[in-house]
């Protein structure tokens, strides 16, 4: 979000991956970490996720899979690490 500038993004639990060069067995952390921000309102993270939606995604199998819309908190808190 901060290389383009955008107030929020959409993510998907594979670009965090991407991102941060994680293995495949942390999926299921991430998404945790992502749906604590979703349900957590008071989180201290600089960030929150609004919304949460499944796509459907047809490579390389057809299946479905969650996207999360990540959005900046007005105050900064150091410690989140997306």
């Amino acid at each position: 979000m901060e290389s383009s500038g955008l107030p929020e993004r959409w993510i998907t639990v594979y670009e965090v991956r991407t991102r941060f060069q994680l293995h495949e067995d942390t999926a299921p952390v991430i998404a945790g970490f992502l749906r604590r921000l979703h349900h957590n309102t008071h989180h201290t993270c600089q960030y929150r996720v609004e919304k949460i939606e499944k796509i459907k995604v047809s490579l390389p199998q057809q299946r479905v899979i969650k996207r999360y819309l990540v959005q900046r908190r007005e105050s900064r808190t150091p410690g989140c690490p997306i």
